[in-house]
């Protein structure tokens, strides 16, 4: 088995790689939950709110979620930058950048250069990193990533463990934890990598430890800051009847979906089967709805709008009933 046993040098390729295929995400504007995790939150615009926002979830509307690090780091790309999104992208690119490389050093403690090399080059450009390289807020996963992969490169090392390095090893779990929710495996990955290296299987109890030093304070953190461990609301489909009923929704959902196809002009195409669900034949109606809009076949939509209107009318007349009757003499007392 040969190791790569100095230098991360090999890697500069697929680590230029990795800027060079998101390179033009640099000059995204912030979307999605960039707009309420970064835009719209209120204590990180400016470096004196700071301290109050490590110590604030993460979802500051909803009170969701709690990801210290993730937040300071994006309020400091926030006020370093003006507001611009252009900082939040570069730091994104350059830390993926930078796990394409730690993904290539932890690989090669076990593979060949060669295949050492071709791990950190499919990490690179694989598409499954969309999405956490392109939008601000996917800065949790890149760090947590990168606390992980420095984990577990700590824990495999040929070298027998220091205080100093168990020490680094709670830092780097803690960070993990800091930065996302699967930080929480920080120990059980520092066993595995551990575990896996001929010199350190004797210790990987010992490195287990050490990444629970650094994980049980940020969950204790976590329960005073959110109130709970979990820090999210599960979606109904999750909770709701048995795992037979839950199975057989996902299977409804999910079977009759579709990915959407465009066209070489950008117009949306759908599909036999989607127009069949929705009875279109020639002819669309667009309804807009604030941020979305839906597509109807028009006799269908004009029912639907009666019933809506219906409905409305109503509630409207319900409404009118009760504040008739809340201020009407003697109703309240």
């Amino acid at each position: 088995m040969q190791r790569l046993q100095r230098g991360w040098g090999i890697f500069v390729l697929p680590a230029c790689l990795a800027v060079a295929l998101y390179l033009p995400s640099i000059w995204h504007q912030f979307v999605y939950d960039d707009l309420e995790i970064v835009v719209r939150h209120p204590l990180m615009h400016t470096a004196r709110t700071f301290p109050e926002l490590v110590a604030s979830p993460y979802w500051f509307a909803t009170g969701k979620l709690y990801r210290p690090l993730t937040s300071l780091t994006l309020g400091i790309d926030w006020v370093v930058g003006s507001g611009s999104p252009v900082m939040s992208h570069v730091v994104n690119v350059l830390l993926h950048a930078i796990v394409t490389v730690l993904v290539g050093l932890l690989a090669a403690r076990w593979l060949p250069r060669v295949g050492a090399v071709a791990a950190a080059t499919i990490f690179a450009i694989h598409p499954a990193h969309v999405e956490a390289v392109s939008t601000a807020v996917g800065r949790a996963e890149l760090l947590c990533a990168a606390m992980l992969l420095g984990l577990m490169l700590l824990a495999s090392r040929a070298a027998s463990p220091t205080a100093r390095e168990r020490a680094a090893a709670a830092i780097l779990a803690a960070l993990a934890l800091a930065s996302k929710e699967t930080g929480v495996v920080a120990p059980a990955l520092a066993f595995v990598a551990a575990w896996a290296s001929p010199t350190q299987r004797t210790a990987a109890w010992r490195w287990a430890a050490a990444a629970l030093v650094g994980v049980v304070p940020m969950l204790l953190v976590r329960l005073i800051v959110l109130g709970t461990l979990g820090g999210d609301v599960p979606h109904p489909a999750l909770v709701v009847g048995s795992w037979a009923v839950r199975e057989r929704l996902a299977l409804a959902l999910y079977g009759t979906s579709e990915t959407l196809k465009v066209d070489g002009e950008g117009r949306v195409v759908l599909s036999e089967n989607l127009k069949r669900h929705a009875g279109i034949t020639d002819t669309v109606s667009f309804v807009g709805l604030g941020q979305k809009f839906q597509i109807w076949e028009p006799g269908r939509f004009q029912k639907e709008l009666a019933e809506a209107t219906q409905k409305v009318r109503a509630l409207k007349g319900q409404l009118s009933s009760q504040v008739a009757a809340r201020n009407a003499p003697g109703a309240r007392e």
